[in-house]
């Protein structure tokens, strides 16, 4: 969910900025603590609250009629840069977010209205988040561990409207989990699952519902111990048609 909810607030600030049609040069500029900027559940992933400001400020500047032009900045209270972006002719260029440290938080590159490249770090500088944009939807998610190894990865086809491969990892760089689309008509996926020593947990094959918006098991599953050794087998069945 959080995921859907990541997708879901960064589109919308997308076309937030992809349509902004105001020229505008801060004449002052609000100051902010991390803590007003940072969400409780969500930690610093998007600076939602900071994002919603923004759309605010440049609500008002279109009702005045100008446009936003050239370098725009926001400040911590202790002076601190925590903002800054780049407009030209009202279309959003560069997009940077900055921790109370001075590490870059959040940072944003569009080729063009619609397509970008937004990237997320930990306080610590390293990675966290990296997503890119193909006509404002996202074609790949890509998470990190703070040691900056990967912890998961989602490819979407855009065209067939799914998720065409998710991987996740342990912190010790061996896969966790794998799914593959094999069947991109009928949105029927092979999963795997591993344990930490490499070795296979389980296998199948999983076919998503559109109806129940969910993955299901269906066919044939095999189970095994983490010495490699098969644990059992299991058969289910799951009907096309309520998909």
């Amino acid at each position: 969910m959080k995921n859907i909810l990541f997708i879901l607030i960064l589109l919308d600030f997308v076309a937030i900025s992809v349509s902004a049609q105001t020229q505008h040069k801060h004449e002052y500029s609000t100051r902010y603590t991390q803590k007003q900027m940072l969400d409780s559940c969500e930690g610093v992933l998007i600076y939602y609250k900071m994002m919603w400001v923004l759309k605010l400020d440049y609500e008002l500047l279109s009702e005045q009629g100008s446009v936003v032009q050239g370098w725009n900045e926001e400040y911590f209270d202790n002076g601190q840069l925590m903002h800054i972006s780049y407009y030209k002719e009202g279309k959003l260029v560069l997009f940077k977010n900055f921790f109370e440290n001075g590490q870059c938080e959040h940072y944003i590159t569009y080729t063009d209205p619609q397509n970008c490249n937004i990237d997320v770090y930990f306080e610590s500088g390293g990675l966290k988040n990296q997503i890119h944009f193909n006509n404002n939807l996202p074609e790949r998610m890509t998470e990190f561990f703070s040691n900056g190894l990967p912890k998961s990865q989602i490819e979407f086809d855009q065209k067939a409207n799914c998720v065409s491969s998710k991987r996740v990892w342990f912190l010790n760089a061996e896969l966790q989990s794998e799914l593959l689309i094999i069947d991109i008509a009928n949105k029927k996926y092979s999963d795997k699952s591993f344990y930490p020593n490499g070795l296979i947990k389980e296998e199948g094959e999983l076919i998503y519902s559109i109806e129940n918006k969910e993955y299901i098991k269906t066919g044939v599953w095999q189970i095994f111990e983490s010495n490699g050794k098969k644990k059992s087998t299991e058969k289910f069945k799951f009907t096309l048609s309520s998909n």
